[in-house]
């Protein structure tokens, strides 16, 4: 097979990287250069950008997420590539069909009055005369058009996208920072000045949602949605503001809630049933894509998938959102149930609805079911139902080449590295297969121990059947091999590895027991195949950042709290309750309550170690002192409802 396409690819990616660095190298020129850091601020450089910051942090900004940003911005410049190609070649074929017209035209003048029309048309001379002498565009033409490119971060917090955006994405006019917070927005209006980007950013204050609702007429090119925690309130209004063909960039961060954590939580935001396993991270993914579909076709939108990834403790799309009133009846095609096995972990899939073509005619029709029965054909345990999920294609292959290719050259990208290793295990997976599995879950649930990754690929590819990693899952595959034939290869595999019996310390009656009990029918050969080690582990390439801080994530370390000396944690509790809601009072005025709770002590009868130093009085017989309220919980428990002091 000719290698020109992907000669022709590569020499793109690598003009369109250079483009980039071009085109940052030239808008921060002078960014610094007579910029004077103000007072009560720090600064933070990311790539092209830097970013100052109060010294009081106010404003929310993660370096983890570099990654994040570095990932958006060499995809927005490679969809603004693909967007301006076929904008140029709309606007050939449109010059053409009007020159064709017009040559018509012409030929039938030519030809004489009551002339019958020519059954061959106008030639290609004729029509590129016309063209000429209408002064339509070209190719050439058509490619030195530059046309707006316009995009918007709907939840900005610093600015720090959105100048990134405009200083590194050579196509883009306008970049629209929006924030509800006045702090947010002025510092944002502060780093445009800081970083000479007045000419294509602008800072906005508003609510998220009522600006992209007031903005649906002309929309935006890109829409950008990196909230804190879940996407879902500016869904709605996100596929609306879109351009027909835009590009929607989403982030999730409550992907606790997206693994199976809370399915009540998802199916409240996500309209979704989500539940724990091993893929439960790809499955994140397929339940955000069906819901922000749900959303779009509501406005006879749909979406097609461009990249879908899982990262450290997020998950980001980017979906192309097209207009369609016809395709959106397709969407009942584009959405499954999922049966996990309770007890192995298999999981089939559930089509909701089926999409055939009949002549010039698409028939829309329910699928029957259920796929499985109530119990799993393996090992007899229960199912589980999760879903709906998107089952489909969850990248756009085209356009992933095209930006692993711009990664592969984006030096001026602080995580390059790992942007190219991570887009290159995605570019290895089998995208028409739906749910990655564990081989360390697998064999777990069968108690051996783990079978190399080489051995166990080279075991499914002799078999005749498709194997590749995955990014969601260190220890993921995904296979179009059925389901009875993996557990043959792991029963195999046992037989080898087991010399006193495959059930030996097997719990009876377990998932382990139930299938290791039926003898394998597959055979399985464990010689090293050639394409077992796929060249993202050839190659050792970077897939996980080093940790920018210690201890870094959505929380800090917990600290184990330490009881004082002077009380048990019964009475430390006791006196920490509702104490940010006291009034202040003269602490001489309250009876001492380690004093008083070790009234009925026979050890610590009346004992308090601070003794003189104690803060409170111990003077228990005087009527004039009060309780305080961290006293009254426990003096009325001990004195059967009644909180008064009992004084004798």
């Amino acid at each position: 097979m000719s290698s020109t396409p992907a000669i022709a690819e590569a020499a793109a990616a690598a003009a369109t990287a250079a483009a980039a660095a071009a085109a940052m190298q030239a808008s921060s020129g002078s960014t610094e250069a007579g910029q004077a850091m103000p007072p009560g601020f720090v600064s933070v450089k990311e790539s092209s950008t830097t970013i100052l910051f109060p010294d009081t942090n106010e404003v929310f900004y993660n370096p983890v997420q570099e990654f994040n940003r570095d990932l958006s911005s060499a995809a927005i410049t490679v969809f603004s590539d693909i967007l301006e190609e076929e904008r140029s070649a709309a606007r050939i074929e449109l010059a053409n069909k009007r020159a064709a017209r017009v040559a018509r035209q012409q030929q039938a003048a030519a030809a004489g009055e009551g002339a019958p029309p020519s059954k061959d048309g106008p030639s290609q001379e004729a029509i590129a005369a016309a063209a000429a002498s209408l002064n339509l565009a070209t190719a050439a033409g058509a490619s030195s058009f530059t046309a707006p490119f316009r995009v918007l971060e709907a939840l900005s917090a610093s600015g720090l996208r959105a100048i990134r955006y405009a200083k590194e994405i050579p196509r883009v006019t306008q970049v629209v920072a929006n924030d509800m917070s006045p702090e947010a927005v002025q510092l944002i209006q502060q780093n445009i000045t800081f970083n000479n980007a007045a000419n294509k950013v602008v800072a906005n204050q508003g609510d998220a949602t009522e600006y992209m609702y007031a903005n649906r007429a002309h929309g935006f090119h890109v829409v950008d949605l990196d909230p804190y925690g879940a996407p879902t309130p500016f869904l709605e209004t996100a596929v609306q503001t879109v351009t027909d063909g835009g590009l929607l960039c989403v982030t999730a961060t409550d992907t606790a809630v997206l693994c199976g954590n809370s399915p009540e939580a998802c199916l409240a935001k996500y309209g979704a049933r989500s539940i724990r396993g091993d893929h439960c991270h790809e499955t994140s993914l397929r339940i955000l894509l069906q819901h922000i579909d749900a959303c779009a076709n509501r406005y006879h939108r749909y979406i097609v998938p461009m990249l879908s990834m899982s990262i450290d403790f997020y998950v980001r799309v980017f979906v192309r959102v097209y207009e369609s009133q016809e395709t959106v009846k397709q969407s009942i095609g584009k959405r499954a149930l999922v049966f996990h096995c309770s007890g192995c972990h298999t999981a089939t899939i559930q089509p909701l609805g089926r999409v055939t073509k009949d002549g010039d005619r698409m028939r829309y029709q329910l699928s029957t079911g259920p796929v499985v029965d109530r119990v799993c054909e393996f090992c007899g345990f229960v199912q589980h139902i999760s879903g709906p999920i998107w089952p489909g294609s969850i990248h756009d292959q085209t356009f992933l080449k095209r930006l692993l290719g711009f990664a592969r050259t984006a030096k001026h990208l602080g995580t390059q590295a790992r942007l190219e290793g991570m887009l290159t295990v995605v570019s290895e997976e089998l995208d028409d297969v739906a749910m990655v599995r564990s081989l360390d879950d697998a064999a777990s649930v069968l108690r051996l121990t783990i079978p190399p990754a080489k051995v166990f690929r080279s075991a499914v590819l002799n078999g005749g059947y498709r194997i590749s990693g995955s990014h969601t899952e260190p220890s993921g595959f995904k296979t179009d091999a059925p389901a009875s034939f993996i557990w043959d290869v792991l029963r195999r595999w046992a037989i080898q590895t087991k010399p006193h019996g495959v059930r030996a310390g097997v719990v009876e009656n377990s998932p382990a027991f139930r299938l290791l009990a039926k003898d394998p029918v597959a055979e399985a050969d464990f010689t090293l195949h050639k394409d077992a080690v796929p060249p993202s582990r050839k190659f050792k390439l970077v897939r996980f950042q080093e940790n920018p801080t210690s201890d870094w994530g959505p929380k800090g370390r917990a600290r184990k709290r330490v009881a004082e000396p002077d009380a048990d944690q019964d009475a430390q509790a006791a006196r920490h309750q509702d104490k940010k809601s006291r009034t202040e009072v003269d602490p001489k005025t309250l009876i001492c309550p380690t004093f008083y709770l070790n009234l009925s002590n026979a050890r610590l009868q009346g004992v308090c170690r601070q003794n003189e130093n104690c803060e409170f009085s111990h003077d228990i017989f005087n009527p004039n002192l009060q309780i305080g309220p961290s006293m009254k919980p426990v003096l009325t428990a001990q004195n059967g409802g009644n909180s008064a002091v009992p004084m004798q």
